[in-house]
């Protein structure tokens, strides 16, 4: 076509889908934060977590240094089980 045409529609509907798209995908960690919003229990990847796990999981979480902060949460993306058994062994 033209050089330097642009389809303004086109651009916007790419921004929102990407909005969208991030908005969709949940993380382990909104997943125990909103169990503990709304006292509840939640299955997390074959895992059944209640609210006293979950308040347990993220209070490590949150004590950690930045750099234990990411290998912590990547445990919590792999095996949210091993996460929990961590927690509570430091939690006590």
């Amino acid at each position: 076509m033209f050089a330097g045409f642009y389809n303004h529609k086109t651009e916007r509907r790419k921004k929102i889908n990407m909005v969208m798209k991030k908005q969709i995908k949940k993380t382990n960690l909104s997943k125990l934060r909103q169990i503990i919003r709304e006292r509840q229990f939640q299955k997390i990847k074959g895992t059944l977590v209640d609210g006293r796990s979950a308040k347990a999981i993220l209070n490590v979480h949150d004590a950690l240094k930045p750099t234990q902060k990411k290998i912590y949460r990547k445990m919590l993306e792999r095996d949210i089980a091993k996460a929990g058994r961590i927690a509570w062994k430091l939690h006590r």
